[in-house]
């Protein structure tokens, strides 16, 4: 069981009444981070942690959602961002979740398990203002998508029979990148990306990646490079 670091000493920060206090949302997250989060605000920061049920999360001014690889999480953050704002709390070291919680509606991602008191504080107020925020050992994954080129998504029109995960890779193959790589940035494994291939190809009635892109894409076959 990993070990939770004791809270550096608060700041102070100028009293605010709890009827005027933000209301946060923390949801999905485990016991343990909920529980130092809860830790990290009190009323007088301005800020209130709320219980989890459906009705407190549709009356927070924020949502804090843990997010990972699954479908599902997106979605709902999806959902939630469509009526409030959210914050994404995410693993670090893994790109595709920040950059799919981001293009989801995330407005600011917070790395989970490493959250201070201070910096929770300044989250919430910055985004509340209407801006964003990304924790400090987040934004290196993100700088570094950057440098190396994160895909443009292509999404053409598609069969109503394919499901928004085989459009996504599909649309990152047409852009050059190979299943490793697919892979990675999704953070599934190889014959995931396979089996959603294959199902692809078969929405498409194409046989093989080139037929594929061309099909997608709509270019023609002397366009299409393929990553090996």
């Amino acid at each position: 069981m990993t070990a939770i670091a004791p809270l550096p000493a608060r700041r102070p920060h100028p009293r605010t009444s709890r009827a005027a206090a933000i209301r946060v949302a923390v949801t999905d997250a485990p016991a343990a981070i909920r529980g130092r989060l809860e830790e990290c605000v009190d009323p007088e920061d301005g800020i209130v942690i709320v219980d989890e049920g459906p009705t407190s999360i549709d009356s927070a001014d924020l949502v804090i959602l843990s997010v990972d690889a699954r479908d599902e999480q997106l979605s709902r953050l999806r959902a939630l961002a469509r009526s409030t704002r959210v914050v994404a709390l995410v693993d670090p070291h893994a790109p595709g979740v920040v950059v799919r919680a981001v293009h989801a509606g995330a407005v600011g991602c917070l790395a989970r398990g490493r959250v201070d008191a201070d910096e929770l504080v300044r989250a919430v107020r910055e985004v509340m203002a209407g801006g964003s925020w990304v924790s400090p050992s987040v934004a290196p994954t993100l700088l570094e998508l950057i440098r190396t080129g994160v895909p443009d998504t292509v999404e053409p029109a598609r069969p109503d029979s394919m499901t928004d995960r085989e459009a996504e890779i599909l649309s990152l193959i047409a852009r050059g990148l190979s299943n490793t790589a697919i892979a990675g940035l999704l953070v599934i494994s190889e014959k995931t990306v396979k089996n959603h291939i294959n199902r692809a190809y078969a929405k498409l009635g194409v046989e093989n990646r080139e037929e594929a892109i061309a099909t997608w894409t709509g270019a023609g076959a002397d366009e299409v490079a393929v990553a090996a």
